[in-house]
């Protein structure tokens, strides 16, 4: 039996009603985290956020990279062949559609993707990156970046491979983050997304930075044989 308040989806039902209660979010697992950022988001994008009348964007903020999916299209796509994190990040970061995304992943995919699956992925697209790993920061890269959830898991004595059932994915481009847990087609400021974090008491590290520097040379030679 499903003991946690804060299961099956998000709204006054979800039972997520202390904002910056994430104790119990830790607790009940990676989807309950996802539930409390998402009210939280709404609470800041809701109560902060004056349009621009010409462009729709906040006042004083950078106007948003275009995104080739729309909400639809992500809920059709997750329910579809479970696109999550890995697959809205790439194709947000590099402007490319779901569908583009799915054809480049490696198979088998099965709803989450490794930092491989991600450069393989990239490498498919035509895209060079720069790649640093091992970090604990929580700078974001213009790219894509790999979340690490802090919490137990993290713990001496646990397995590594438990961690990765709390880790995540965002793509960051001109300022602008796109980051599923919070609005899965729409991008925000990146001060936003660390308000949002921080307004959860919801503590996290960056672990793998994939700068995106140009299409890859061979590529283009290709493209001329």
């Amino acid at each position: 039996m499903n003991s946690c308040p804060l299961e099956g989806g998000v709204g006054p039902a979800s039972g997520f009603a202390v904002e910056g209660d994430m104790r119990t979010a830790l607790l009940c697992g990676p989807a309950s985290i996802r539930n409390a950022v998402r009210l939280t988001a709404l609470r800041i994008l809701g109560a902060s956020i004056t349009p621009r009348p010409d462009s729709g964007a906040a006042v004083g903020q950078p106007l948003s990279p275009s995104l080739r999916f729309t909400d639809g299209e992500s809920r059709r796509a997750h329910e579809k062949w479970k696109a999550s994190c890995g697959p809205h990040s790439i194709a947000a970061a590099c402007g490319r559609t779901l569908d583009d995304v799915r054809l480049a992943i490696p198979p088998p995919y099965r709803g989450w993707m490794s930092p491989a699956m991600v450069g393989d992925t990239l490498r498919t697209l035509g895209w060079a990156y720069t790649l640093r790993k091992g970090l604990k920061t929580h700078e974001l890269c213009e790219g894509l970046n790999r979340v690490q959830w802090e919490g137990k898991w993290l713990d001496p004595g646990v397995h590594a491979s438990v961690a990765y059932f709390h880790t995540h994915w965002i793509a960051k481009r001109g300022g602008m983050v796109l980051c599923t847990a919070i609005a899965r087609a729409r991008w925000i400021p990146e001060e936003w997304f660390g308000a949002t974090h921080r307004a959860n008491g919801n503590p996290f590290h960056i672990t793998h930075h994939y700068v995106l520097a140009s299409k890859i040379a061979t590529q283009r030679y290709l493209d001329f044989v």
